[in-house]
């Protein structure tokens, strides 16, 4: 949960909202926040072993958002027949695969969401973090960017790789828009 939290505030997607703010807002202005913890299991491949660490993902409850029903959230998911095509042309032309997994991926775009006021209210332990009361009706949070949980976040992320993969004169397959490949 720490590591989180330490990750939410490196990237600057939260902070306390002004009494200003909170005072112009209703409930139904205010999303929930909870923590979503789990095991995760990695094997080491050294010893073989299974190793269980807990993991804790702070997330949005998105179906509360205010404007639920005028966002665009869709963005382009990999179609099994797409991933077939480029497998096999990988496995044609002797290509080598490459994969990533991006560390609080939602955190990372470049989207900055202050403009578009969302609030919520946070669990305890972000409260004390961000100097807020635990139980007030002024605990409340802004949202700066793409946090797990609303329901646009993956819509952001999308928009944001496509713009920086662009921008490094990577392609976009036609048959499938979640492919991409290097021109160079």
């Amino acid at each position: 949960m720490t590591k989180e939290l330490d990750n939410m505030l490196c990237e600057h997607a939260i902070r306390a909202a002004t009494r200003g703010e909170v005072d112009g807002l209703s409930e139904k202005d205010i999303m929930g926040m909870r923590w979503v913890l789990i095991w995760k299991t990695t094997h080491d491949p050294t010893t073989k072993d299974s190793l269980r660490r807990a993991k804790g993902r702070l997330v949005i409850l998105g179906y509360q958002h205010p404007r639920l029903l005028g966002l665009k959230t869709a963005s382009p998911t990999a179609s099994r027949s797409g991933k077939h095509l480029y497998l096999s042309c990988c496995a044609i032309h002797k290509l080598s695969l490459e994969s990533a997994d991006a560390s609080s991926a939602f955190l990372q775009t470049s989207a900055n969401l202050e403009g578009e006021d969302l609030y919520a209210r946070p669990p305890p332990e972000v409260a004390q973090t961000l100097g807020l009361p635990v139980r007030s009706e002024y605990t409340v949070i802004k949202i700066l960017k793409a946090i797990y949980g609303l329901t646009n976040a993956r819509r952001l992320w999308y928009i944001d790789i496509s713009l920086k993969l662009t921008e490094r004169q990577w392609i976009k397959l036609g048959c499938d828009k979640r492919y991409w490949i290097s021109t160079k």
